[in-house]
């Protein structure tokens, strides 16, 4: 939704380099995304005091697990509030 949203912005001769500009974000997210959560993993495994690698990986997972879900809770909320301020606003323009 938000490249279809951006591409209205965009002129037609500029479509290609908005697409690849997208695609790049994305991919670099990703990285970060996966780098953060990896040293989610890491700095548990380091604190944790024990040298059993599965259950020190199970542990760093669940952390990540719960960064995640409190991520996409703020994120659904961020989402509501807009929707619902944008729709306020449409109305009291009508």
């Amino acid at each position: 939704m938000a490249l279809s949203d951006g591409s209205m912005q965009v002129q037609d001769s500029n479509k290609s380099d908005q697409n690849s500009l997208f695609s790049m974000m994305q991919q670099y997210a990703g990285s970060l995304g996966t780098n953060v959560l990896s040293v989610i993993i890491s700095a548990t495994a380091i604190s944790s005091g024990t040298t059993n690698t599965v259950l020190n990986t199970i542990k760093g997972t669940k952390i990540d697990f719960l960064v995640l879900t409190v991520l996409s809770l703020l994120v659904f909320i961020s989402v509501i509030y807009v929707y619902y301020k944008y729709e306020f606003k449409n109305k009291n323009y009508q």
